[in-house]
């Protein structure tokens, strides 16, 4: 059965596709043909560079903004280390 439907289908081929296109593809066509390809190879290598970009700029902006906090912590835990030392811890000879 498979076989029947495999010869069905090349014989609409062939009645479908003719013979000769009668087409003539003069010097010029090569040369627009490449770069349409460097055209889009190019395309796709700045639109990759600047999505990696955004995606770079995103992590410095998070990264950052975790640096900042951590610093401020960091920061703020010295002030309340230094007077929870001041108030709890008394010298002995007061």
């Amino acid at each position: 059965m498979l076989h029947i439907f495999k010869n069905f289908f090349f014989l609409i081929l062939l009645i479908i596709i003719p013979d000769y296109a009668y087409a003539y593809l003069d010097p010029g066509t090569g040369s627009i043909i490449f770069q349409a390809i460097l055209g889009f190879i190019a395309a796709v290598i700045s639109y990759f560079y600047f999505f990696w970009e955004k995606v770079k700029s995103f992590f410095k902006k998070i990264l950052g903004f975790i640096a900042a906090v951590i610093s401020y912590f960091f920061f703020f835990w010295k002030k309340v280390k230094s007077l929870f030392k001041k108030i709890f811890c008394k010298k002995k000879d007061e």
